[in-house]
């Protein structure tokens, strides 16, 4: 009889045992591709981000900016401030 209930206990641990371990990998390997597809948002990210950084730096180079007055027709302010005290 004992012998009997050992053996019934150490069936159901190995079938425990093999169901949590199906369902621990199919966990590992979801998070596993979760983390792929994160990862290449990412990198789709910082490549815009790049990009937006490159673009903001050509957009206020002092070259852009010339060429921004130059095609609107500004005329340079010739008057100064004198901000010291007499």
């Amino acid at each position: 009889m004992s012998n009997k209930i050992f053996v019934t206990i150490l069936v159901i641990t190995i079938v425990l045992q093999i169901s949590f371990s199906f369902y621990y990998s199919s966990e590992i390997i979801n998070q596993n591709n979760s983390f792929k597809e994160n990862t290449s948002k990412l990198e789709i990210l910082e490549k815009q981000q790049q990009a937006l950084e490159k673009k903001i730096a050509d957009l206020t180079s002092l070259s852009n900016m010339e060429n921004q007055i130059k095609s609107k027709n500004f005329v340079p302010i010739d008057q100064n401030l004198n901000l010291k005290k007499y």
